[in-house]
């Protein structure tokens, strides 16, 4: 099923109204940690069946190769859509959303304690209340999880009603200091200026886009959250497969400084495959806690006020 290849980091070398929390699921447990970034390709007109399993052995390829975490992108379950067929879009979104974003992300914990292994389950829909929110789940192997809604939703997702969530968490994990932007997500500039003061080390960017340049729009926004928090950014997509249009490329972006690695590390575009790389924690943090450039935190250093002004010439 999939093209695996592997690449070391060898570093011996929204609004507003958006609130970001913070929360302790675990100290310090890595100092490297060995991820496995998938780009998943949907097929359309799978089974539910068919689905688990599909999802099951690239967590379970990802374990054979020593990984410590899996990231899969946004919006996995869209493989279940039916393709040509007489229900309507929303309708089966909303089948997808009540009865298998529940069994995944079930079957997400069961899988993360059995093979102790960390899972970012991509994302799908899910009901709250009577809204559905586009939710990206994190499991780590000893239960614990972390739900991180989208925020700012593209024009698809407003025109299938689903709802935009209000906060964006950031979170201590075995690695690090950690948040969850779903690909439109990373886009805004006031979700990553609100960040800043948390200081997160590891963002995780799970999307979905549909040709080169959605890809490029969040992979050069991603590139400029890794500068702005000095930090380790794994990106990831779907890949075309179905009917529809998709266009995904994986990456792991470090901070552009000269004692990291400057060329950002990706897949080939648009195939199914599983990228590789070992972030060196231990290394980062040496080199963060004497960085000399590292916008999110001179932001927030600066005493003096600064103000943005319209004005023309005279």
């Amino acid at each position: 099923m999939t093209n695996k290849f592997s690449f070391l980091l060898s570093l011996s070398l929204f609004a507003s109204s958006t609130a970001l929390a913070v929360q302790c699921l675990n100290v310090h447990e890595f100092s490297k940690l060995k991820v496995a970034v998938v780009q998943y390709p949907i097929v359309e007109n799978l089974t539910d069946a068919q689905f688990y399993r599909k999802v099951e052995k690239y967590v379970r390829d990802s374990k054979k190769a020593g990984h410590d975490l899996v990231v899969l992108p946004e919006l996995i379950s869209l493989d279940l859509i039916k393709n040509p067929s007489d229900l309507p879009y929303q309708v089966q979104l909303r089948r997808v959303a009540g009865e298998v974003t529940p069994e995944l992300f079930r079957r997400a914990e069961v899988l993360a304690k059995e093979l102790q292994i960390s899972i970012l389950m991509g994302s799908s829909p899910r009901f709250q209340g009577q809204d559905i929110v586009n939710t990206a789940m994190l499991v780590l192997p000893d239960g614990k999880k972390i739900m991180q809604d989208k925020v700012y939703l593209t024009p698809d997702e407003v025109e299938w009603g689903w709802k935009g969530g209000t906060q964006i968490k950031v979170f201590d994990v075995p690695w690090g200091r950690t948040a969850i932007l779903i690909c439109h997500d990373c886009e805004f500039p006031v979700l990553s200026m609100q960040m800043a003061k948390y200081k997160p080390e590891v963002i995780l960017v799970p999307s979905m886009t549909g040709d080169r340049s959605g890809l490029h729009r969040v992979q050069w926004t991603a590139q400029a959250r890794a500068i702005e928090h000095y930090a380790y950014v794994i990106h990831t997509g779907t890949t075309q497969g179905g009917r529809e249009a998709y266009f995904g490329q994986a990456s792991i972006i470090t901070p552009q400084e000269p004692v990291f690695p400057t060329t950002v590390i990706r897949g080939n575009e648009n195939q199914d495959q599983i990228l590789s790389g070992v972030l060196d924690m231990h290394y980062y943090r040496e080199k963060k806690a004497r960085a000399r450039i590292w916008p999110g935190r001179d932001q927030e250093m600066r005493v003096e006020g600064v103000s943005v002004v319209l004005e023309q010439p005279n």
